[in-house]
């Protein structure tokens, strides 16, 4: 069980892209809480298929702090997790966040309310400020 609830935390936390601009006004728009809303099209909370399993997900919560550190707590197949090890930039100009997470990086934009990314398995991951 321990192995099905990181693929939250390892597809999740390493969203990220290329190379953006940023400084520290231009964090403000990201810092907060937020809630996956879906993943691969699959509502959160809810049954969501990944990797070709079902996972049992009540939620996936993102906290963006100021200086670009942030974390992550999933509670997913009846365990609740907290991982710590994510950084995060934002480009405004471009509506981009780039976040690193144990050496994988995956792009993710800002749209109104909205962070959406694409992981490394071209799944789409949805979140909304809380």
């Amino acid at each position: 069980m321990q192995r099905t609830v990181r693929w939250l935390a390892l597809g999740v936390l390493g969203f990220v892209a290329a190379p953006a601009c940023s400084d520290q006004s231009d964090i403000d728009d990201v810092i907060g809480i937020w809630d996956t809303k879906s993943v691969a099209g699959y509502s959160v909370p809810g049954t969501i298929e990944y990797e070709r399993k079902n996972h049992d997900t009540q939620y996936i919560r993102w906290v963006f702090y100021d200086g670009g550190r942030c974390t992550l707590t999933q509670h997913v197949d009846g365990a609740i997790e907290t991982y710590g090890e994510c950084e995060y930039t934002v480009n405004v100009e471009q509506q981009t966040l780039t976040m690193t997470f144990q050496m994988e990086r995956w792009a993710g934009r800002l749209d109104a309310n909205s962070l959406i990314f694409t992981d490394p398995k071209d799944v789409e991951w949805i979140l909304r400020r809380q």
